[in-house]
């Protein structure tokens, strides 16, 4: 920097005095390189984003989006107007983080925050049953189950293992909306993680006040059941999923994601950050078992949503999630997954934001070649 004297006029009379530059700290990442690699190419170019992170401590070690921008181009002391125009006007909004700076409904994969709101509540325990005959009638309307035929009797692990809508339907209807409430918002939903990124945001989880200030309405079975599946007013980001997952793997322990390994200065000394415990949950022991059991049929299952990740040889779990939204042949496809089913080392999110089939087939592929 130049401290230097000028008059009014702007003339520039001399420098007074001047700070050469020197050199920071280096910083270090958590992000593994080939994890990265890997969290783009399951994309396909499609829009959306993946994530992996580790369970153990809530490093990032891949957080892929796409579509993407060249980084070549903001490298220099300016960027063209043509080149800025077209980033800006594109549709598709390259510039855009998914992972992080945009929100959206998860459809099922927001079961498993349902199933602990229950288990928790005292109200129900792993081996209460609903009966699916495939929809439920609320008012003169019914909603109808994924499985039209209905899947009969259904018990927690089942109601994960194939996402039967009607047993977290009936779960919502026989407990206070605020179980649920108070779960997620524990899970950081409708807060930002506080990862080191800029443009963040929060997602929404609504409640009653909520609605009332935002709509002047109140709020019914109806939004609550919509919840229930992840559905309605409810919006997440993709690393708000992958921290929802990394907690149910590593047994109850909500680390802020992190990207910054450390720093290291001149001589290669290295001050490492220190992982960031933001929760903690007490869940009975029978309760977290139950979820889990129900995301490892998910996958390993023959008759779970998931089953099209399944990688030979490797036992893990997971939860596939799909929403609705304009057209009826328009959908945003999740699945959520860590690994191994037993000390899992990383927990994981794919995400697209439109496709025109179910998450197991859409996503569980790709996840499959992310595992």
């Amino acid at each position: 920097g130049q401290s230097i004297r000028v008059d009014v006029y702007g003339y520039r009379h001399e420098v007074l005095a001047t700070r050469l530059p020197e050199n920071g700290d280096d910083m270090v990442l958590n992000i593994d390189r080939r994890i990265q690699a890997l969290t783009e190419d399951v994309l396909d170019q499609e829009m959306g984003a993946a994530i992996v992170l580790d369970p153990r401590n809530g490093e990032v070690l891949g957080m892929g989006s796409y579509p993407r921008f060249n980084l070549n181009d903001f490298t220099g002391e300016t960027i063209s107007h043509k080149v800025w125009n077209s980033y800006n006007d594109n549709p598709e909004k390259p510039l855009l983080n998914r992972g992080t700076n945009d929100h959206f409904p998860p459809g099922s994969i927001f079961k498993p925050v349902v199933a602990l709101a229950g288990l928790e509540s005292g109200k129900f325990d792993i081996h209460t049953t609903f009966h699916c005959p495939g929809h439920y009638q609320i008012g003169r309307g019914k909603k109808y189950c994924g499985t039209r035929s209905g899947h009969g009797d259904t018990a927690l692990v089942d109601g994960l293992e194939g996402s039967c809508n009607v047993y977290y339907w009936k779960m919502m209807e026989r407990m206070d909306y605020a179980y649920t409430y108070r779960m997620a918002s524990a899970f950081g939903f409708g807060s930002r993680t506080g990862i080191e990124v800029e443009g963040e945001v929060p997602g929404r989880l609504p409640n009653a006040a909520w609605k009332r200030r935002t709509l002047d309405e109140g709020w019914s079975l109806g939004d609550s059941i919509n919840v229930a599946i992840g559905q309605g007013f409810l919006d997440v980001t993709p690393l708000q999923m992958a921290c929802m997952v990394s907690t149910i793997a590593n047994g109850g322990t909500y680390y802020q994601p992190r990207l910054v390994r450390g720093f290291r200065d001149e001589l290669g000394r290295m001050q490492l950050t220190q992982p960031i415990v933001k929760n903690r949950f007490d869940w009975k022991p029978e309760n977290i078992a139950g979820v889990r059991e129900g995301m490892r049929r998910v996958v390993m299952s023959e008759n779970g949503t998931g089953r099209l990740a399944r990688v030979d040889g490797v036992i893990f779990c997971g939860k596939t999630g799909t929403a609705q939204y304009g057209r009826r042949d328009k959908w945003r496809t999740w699945m959520v997954a860590y690994l191994p089913a037993e000390q899992p080392r990383y927990a994981m999110v794919v995400f697209l934001e439109e496709q025109g089939n179910s998450s197991g087939v859409a996503v569980g592929p790709r996840m499959k070649r992310l595992v």
